[in-house]
């Protein structure tokens, strides 16, 4: 999922996953996440946002997605690291997706998320992190498998660049 300002890294991501583009057509990380999600096909449907840094993706998700999991959170963040975790082979379990950076969702959950963030979406929300609310457990790999560009937000004023991954905190 891509907003038009970041369009240069839209496409570098095409180019390197050879992945669709849904872009962003309202200034509404909710409703292009929605777009996203109903686009899936496949036993697991993946999103990453414009600002994802990947590097031998593909293959590295090929790898963790084995079906032990429904959700499978590519990208660990310090502030996920604050909240309680159970550790297992190759990572943690967190109570639920902490981070929509780039995660992959079984298609059985797909359609009560969509159902979920459409109530959200007409209540007004516009925010895809109102989503977490809804799955359960998600796995994460460690170390994360993607990074963030540490871009400025473009839908919340004054919001602080995001955390980057640390490796050391678990």
């Amino acid at each position: 999922m891509a907003h038009p300002k970041r369009e240069k890294y839209a496409l570098e991501l095409q180019k390197e996953l050879g992945c669709k583009i849904i872009w962003d057509k309202e200034n509404n990380c909710l409703e292009t996440r929605i777009r996203c999600l109903e686009d899936h096909t496949g036993d697991y449907g993946i999103t990453l946002q414009d600002d994802c840094l990947t590097e031998h993706f593909k293959d590295k998700a090929e790898r963790l997605i084995d079906g032990k999991y429904d959700i499978y959170n590519f990208y660990y963040s310090e502030w996920a690291a604050t909240k309680p975790c159970k550790k297992v082979e190759g990572g943690v379990i967190l109570d639920r997706l902490k981070n929509e950076l780039c995660f992959a969702i079984r298609k059985e959950l797909i359609p009560g998320l969509i159902k979920y963030c459409k109530a959200k979406y007409e209540q007004g929300h516009t925010k895809d992190w109102v989503m977490q609310y809804h799955l359960g457990e998600a796995y994460y790999p460690l170390p994360s498998i993607v990074d963030h560009r540490g871009l400025d937000s473009l839908l919340v004023k004054n919001a602080k660049k995001t955390h980057r991954y640390n490796e050391n905190v678990v």
